[in-house]
Order: C-alpha cells, then sequence, then structure tokens
C-alpha cells in the first residue's frame, strides 16, 4: 500500500530533482518539454484508437490494469520519441505537438457534444 505521507516525499524529491536539473541543463528543459508533450499526444493517440477497450474498464474493472499499463507504455514512448526529436528540431517539434494536442481538443469535444 502506497501511504499517501511518503508519496508526497517521493513526488516532492522527484519533482524538486526534475526542477534543478531542468534549471541548470537547457537540453534538458528542452527534453522534458518534448517529453510532456510527447506523453499526451501518445495518451491521446491511445485513447483514440482503443477508447472503446479504455471505456469498458469502467464496467469490468479486472481488465483496468493491462489497459493502463498500455496507455502508460504508449504515453512513455512516445514521450522519449518526441522528447529526443524537441532537442534536435526544438521549434518544429514544439509547434507540431501543441497543434495535435488542440487539435485532438477540438475534435473530442465536438464528438462528445
Amino acid at each position: 500500500t502506497c501511504e499517501p505521507k511518503i508519496m508526497l516525499i517521493v513526488v516532492l524529491i522527484l519533482s524538486s530533482g526534475c526542477a534543478v536539473v531542468t534549471v541548470k541543463l537547457r537540453a534538458a528543459q528542452e527534453f522534458l518539454a518534448g517529453f510532456d508533450l510527447g506523453a499526451l499526444v501518445g495518451g491521446f493517440a491511445f485513447l483514440a484508437f482503443k477508447h472503446e477497450e479504455v471505456f469498458n474498464t469502467f464496467v469490468s474493472a479486472d481488465d483496468s490494469k493491462s489497459i493502463m499499463t498500455q496507455l502508460l507504455a504508449a504515453s512513455f514512448v512516445t514521450g522519449l520519441v518526441v522528447g529526443f526529436l524537441t532537442v534536435k528540431f526544438t521549434k518544429l517539434v514544439l509547434i507540431i505537438g501543441t497543434s495535435i494536442i488542440g487539435s485532438f481538443g477540438i475534435i473530442s469535444s465536438f464528438a462528445l457534444f
């Protein structure tokens, strides 16, 4: 079981470490910005392709572990790829990444309403 106090301490330590690395290294800042965008794009793409399976996990909680593991893997791998691409092509990747996220938001809002 995860104790809330321990989780808070772990998150604070990791966040502080990430902040220090980001301030110290500009390339790390670009990588982390790209990783954030890539993780969002990977998660959105996973949800777009597997939305029925994800929504079925609300009905059957037994299936949720494998689907959420796949979502995590898709977000992580896409985050790494986009993070490395951002270090090489900073402006281009950031513009394309934010455009993809914005277009997903617009399309999903039209699909929901």
